[in-house]
């Protein structure tokens, strides 16, 4: 499954109106100064969808399976 364009634009726009949903309903507010640390993560499991994707350099291969 793919998110948005994949752009920092997008996933800041995305994740700011989600985490201000959330910050709202705890009674506070957030703001652009807040430390955001980016992640990017390897399937590791299930084997089917690692071992097919183990040689692809690819962003899209768990879509194009």
């Amino acid at each position: 499954m793919r998110e948005g364009n994949r752009t920092r634009d997008w996933w800041l726009d995305a994740h700011r109106r989600y985490f201000a949903r959330q910050a709202s309903r705890e009674g506070f507010d957030i703001d652009d100064e807040i430390l955001t640390v980016f992640e990017r993560f390897e399937v590791v499991w299930p084997l089917d969808i690692a071992d097919a994707i183990a040689g692809s350099s690819s962003p899209d291969a768990l879509t194009e399976q």
